[in-house]
């Protein structure tokens, strides 16, 4: 049966989600990151840096993904007020999809008269602004170590989830360029989290380059993993067996050509694994998919049913890094969408 592609995109933007692979600066519009730039280029008419609109035009074939941010979001969206507009933005957009429960991650950084620790509070009091007013979305906080840091400054993003645990920071992970660094010489970073009972999640087999340090990754026991793209036989079944939560994102993996197809894509692979799976949009800011377009997608190009898509969003609760408690509110929100306003799409399918 062909399927109905304006009936399958309004189920998935009304179905309620989960989002727990979001990078906060890759989520920021780029509408909104052209109003930080008129803003910042009204004061400062020598602001060399180019209007967003145009920078982030064709971001995957023009330069490295990872130069753009470092050389230009970063150099942005570089002190507390950037910050804290960009955060309210993000969660604005979020909420506006359909996510009730959202795991953001960034690295805590540093801009000209901001610290990494003014950077990681400005953003939590952003968060703790929104929750307080938001009646359908949840936000919580992952700190990420970058593989280009120092043994010293990945432990400065512990130290600060540690420091912060209590207003939202839920776990920490890592992330950044295969090519540089050596995770070896964060073991004693994801020690520390580890001991202070700090969720883990961590890029995974995202690129070829990646291979080398699968086991090692695994040997600090995360309970996430994201991308898990390049992989062998012998990993897949290590993680099977821990039954570690998958964050599948869909479009950065195509758009950056780690993936040859959405009909290629290894998601389907992962659903037939006993493993909990979360659609997750990645960089939604560069790529402009958001989460129910990730949900369209997978039902798109994988022909799942509507009702395989809502059971995905409900075992994603699953490795979600909060309370038990938590999670069960995101399933009886849940369920109680399927008894309702559900039916709506599922008594057709069904």
């Amino acid at each position: 049966m062909a399927i109905n592609e304006e009936r399958l995109r309004e189920f998935c933007l009304a179905l309620p989600k989960t989002e727990l692979h979001a990078h906060l600066t890759g989520s920021v519009s780029r509408d909104m990151l052209h109003r930080i730039w008129k803003t910042a280029k009204e004061r400062d008419p020598d602001l060399e840096l180019e209007d967003p609109l145009l920078t982030l035009e064709d971001i995957w074939h023009s330069t490295s993904f990872f130069v753009m941010f470092t050389k230009y979001i970063y150099k942005l969206v570089n002190n507390e007020e950037a910050v804290r507009v960009s955060t309210l933005d993000v969660l604005k957009n979020f909420e506006q999809d359909g996510v009730m429960h959202l795991e953001l991650r960034t690295t805590p950084r540093v801009g000209p008269n901001m610290s990494k620790d003014q950077y990681v509070k400005t953003v939590l009091d952003a968060i703790s602004e929104f929750n307080q007013t938001s009646k359908t979305m949840k936000t919580f906080l992952i700190l990420s170590m970058d593989r280009r840091n120092t043994q010293a400054q990945a432990m400065e993003a512990v130290d600060l989830a540690i420091k912060y645990r209590d207003a939202g920071v839920v776990g920490v992970d890592l992330c950044g360029d295969y090519k540089v660094g050596d995770a070896r010489t964060l073991k004693p970073c994801f020690e520390k989290a580890k001991a202070a009972s700090l969720h883990i999640t961590t890029h995974f087999g995202e690129t070829k380059h990646g291979y080398g340090e699968l086991e090692l990754l695994l040997s600090y026991e995360p309970e996430r993993l994201g991308h898990v793209i390049y992989i062998t036989p012998e990993i897949k079944q290590e993680i099977v067996h821990r039954k570690l939560g998958i964050e599948i994102c869909l479009t950065t993996n195509v758009v950056g050509k780690h993936v040859e197809s959405y009909t290629k894509h290894h998601l389907q692979e992962w659903l037939q694994e006993d493993c909990p799976i979360a659609l997750c949009t990645d960089d939604v800011g560069v790529v402009e998919s958001p989460s129910s377009n990730e949900y369209f997608l997978a039902g798109l190009h994988l022909s799942l049913p509507l009702e395989r898509l809502w059971q995905i969003a409900l075992g994603a609760i699953d490795c979600a890094f909060v309370s038990e408690e938590e999670k069960e509110l995101c399933r009886k929100r849940l369920r109680g969408w399927k008894a309702g306003e559900g039916q709506k799409w599922l008594a057709v399918e069904a």
